[in-house]
Parts: structure tokens; C-alpha cells; sequence
């Protein structure tokens, strides 16, 4: 993708395929989301080293996912906190 200008700083865009654990670089062909991280500075120079040290963790595979947990249920929720041994230590439980 390339680098943006906002009105705060520079921004680095990057096409990406989430596995749920890391992030890895998205092949033209396979399409991706974009991902945008934030440079903290609006010189040229130091956007375009930001924009190659990223690059190089997303090929490396060095890149934390930012999590797509599953959310637990209400039902589930509700088992867990009944199991918890000070829940069950209780007089109305």
C-alpha cells in the first residue's frame, strides 16, 4: 500500500491476512484487510524507515494479532462465575 498524510502524522497501510495469532503480508491475489499503523512523525524520511521496519515484521511474522477472540456467551459467562469457589462458598448460593 503506500504511506498517508493526516492532519496528526504519517500513517503506514499495508495489506494483511489475520490467522488469530499473528499477522502476516497479503499477496496481491489473496486480498487482506488493511491494517494502518501510526508513524508518530510527519517527516518523509523517517515515515519511509517506519514504513520498512514494519514491512519487514509483517514478513518475518514478528507481529502480534490484535485478537479475534471469541466472546464467551451469557450462558457460558454464567457457568464459569457459578463454578468459582468463592461463589460457591455462598449462603445463597
Amino acid at each position: 500500500m503506500g504511506i498517508t498524510r493526516r492532519s496528526d502524522s504519517l500513517y503506514v497501510e499495508f495489506r494483511v491476512i489475520d490467522d488469530g495469532e499473528t499477522l502476516r503480508l497479503a499477496a496481491p491475489y489473496e486480498g487482506g484487510k488493511v491494517k494502518r499503523w501510526k508513524c508518530h512523525t510527519l517527516t518523509r524520511e523517517l515515515g519511509k524507515q517506519q514504513k520498512s521496519i514494519i514491512k519487514t515484521n509483517l514478513l518475518k511474522g514478528l507481529v502480534q494479532s490484535d485478537g479475534q477472540k471469541k466472546i464467551p456467551t451469557f450462558r457460558e459467562w454464567g457457568k464459569r462465575y457459578l463454578d468459582l469457589p468463592k461463589v460457591k462458598a455462598r449462603r445463597s448460593y
